[in-house]
């Protein structure tokens, strides 16, 4: 007696499984390219609204950008205000700061250099350190003086250029004579 086994399902269940198969997936595939297309055309609509939010948003930003910069400036010259009132509230008195360099710049020439300026308010003096080629901007510094008195402290000539460096001092009172 002889049994035959066979595992092999039949040919005519199998392709029809198959072709099923390839139909299920087919028809899944076909929805989901339907859905990207969908999702496509749905961004794509949204484009110009999102470009226009985009920009609105960078104009935001540039005025936010100012606005900052602004408080920034108006906070940092608030700050310097009031250091330099504390400033002038320590000065023992004697004349401001500001108008003193501004009476000399008013006074001297174009080719006159204020190097270096010593100012004591208790004492009303200032000992300036001038640079220039000649020493013409002298009487136009005693005529425009802030200061009742010019005394010329030193007069020297660098080691380069030819510019000479002049000492001088400015005071408000008489007690020592000109040089």
């Amino acid at each position: 007696m002889k049994i035959e086994i066979s595992f092999v399902s039949p040919v005519e269940n199998t392709i029809a499984r198959l072709v099923l198969g390839c139909a299920a997936a087919g028809l899944a595939l076909l929805i989901l390219a339907l859905a990207i297309c969908w999702s496509w055309l749905r961004l794509r609509a949204e484009i110009p609204e999102l470009r226009q939010q985009a920009s609105e948003l960078q104009r935001r930003q540039a005025d936010f950008d100012v606005a900052a910069r602004t408080l920034k400036n108006a906070a940092e010259l608030n700050d310097i205000r009031r250091r330099i009132g504390e400033l002038n509230g320590l000065a023992p008195g004697g004349r401001d700061i500001s108008e003193l360099l501004a009476a000399l710049e008013n006074v001297m020439p174009a080719g006159a250099v204020l190097k270096s300026m010593r100012y004591s308010g208790d004492q009303d003096e200032a000992v300036l350190e001038v640079e220039s080629t000649d020493a013409a901007f002298l009487p136009a510094l005693e005529k425009g003086n802030p200061f009742p008195r010019l005394t010329l402290l030193k007069q020297s000539k660098p080691e380069r250029g030819a510019a000479m460096l002049y000492e001088i001092r400015l005071s408000g009172g008489t007690d020592e004579p000109d040089v």
